[in-house]
């Protein structure tokens, strides 16, 4: 990536570095987070790296999941596309999925008890009106099989 020795680093260094670092993530290409982080010039910088390393991330999931939907899903759960599992509890599991209609990836929580439905509808209604950024957005409780019409 070559970038430049903290002692010679000045406003416009660090400026050509960090638009050096924001095309390498645009481009999809490995990034030296730690050398980035090292030869950063000062606090303001360093949240910038932060920031863009982030974004990477992000760009990184979503550059996977374009290439998971083309694959075919596991199964379907109503309207949406089982990709894979994320994880599982005691209430249920959770599973990536792809809403095809809005094209855009989301967490389906599957119960095992459905007698336990109930508490999913209570729990879906308070985590609709958390809104945080270390919460999911709720989007909806259904149940597919369902014949109940609104």
């Amino acid at each position: 990536m070559g970038v430049e020795d903290p002692a010679s680093m000045n406003k416009t260094g660090d400026d050509h570095n960090l638009v050096r670092l924001a095309s390498d993530v645009d481009a999809g290409k490995a990034v030296d987070w730690d050398r980035a982080a090292e030869t950063s010039g000062g606090l303001d910088t360093e949240e910038i790296i932060r920031q863009l390393r982030v974004l990477a991330d992000v760009a990184a999931v979503h550059r996977t999941e374009i290439g998971r939907r083309r694959e075919q899903p596991l199964s379907k759960w109503g309207r949406l596309e089982i990709l894979r599992e994320i994880g599982h509890g005691a209430c249920g599991t959770v599973y990536l999925a792809w809403e095809p209609t809005l094209e855009r990836s989301v967490a389906l929580k599957i119960l095992h008890d459905v007698d336990r439905s109930w508490s999913v509808v209570n729990e879906g209604r308070m985590l609709a009106l958390v809104q945080h950024e270390n919460v999911v957005k709720v989007l909806g409780v259904d149940d597919p099989s369902s014949t109940k019409t609104s």
